[in-house]
């Protein structure tokens, strides 16, 4: 899955990811947002779902719902129609989290953004 990062004309954060997980793009601009404390929370929360701590941890944001279990990640969207919603494994979302806690972080911001492949 690639996920491309940048700052839009308005210096607003950017998540462009492809088909079939652009919901985790749209997750991360209108859900965390720039928020590092979420960023964290949400990490924590999936290494207690990784370690066994935790089964299952599920919560509605400002437009989409997040539903972590053993076996996976769900995101929907809940104020588009038709529904739209993608799956993504554990490991998977917790790079993209944590390559956005990055982006977010970063001070200097560059016009091109970056790439990367999860």
């Amino acid at each position: 899955m690639k996920i491309k990062l940048y700052h839009d004309v308005h210096d607003f954060p950017r998540a462009e990811v492809e088909t079939p997980h652009k919901v985790l793009g749209w997750f991360l601009e209108q859900d965390v947002q720039s928020s590092i404390s979420w960023c964290r929370e949400l990490i924590e929360l999936i290494e207690h779902i990784e370690s066994g701590r935790e089964s299952h941890w599920e919560g509605t944001g400002n437009a989409h719902t997040l539903i972590l279990t053993g076996n996976g990640v769900r995101i929907e969207n809940e104020y588009v129609d038709p529904p739209q919603s993608c799956a993504l494994s554990l490991h998977a979302f917790k790079r993209a989290v944590k390559e956005w806690l990055k982006f977010i972080q970063e001070a200097h911001r560059q016009p091109i953004g970056s790439s990367l492949d999860i």
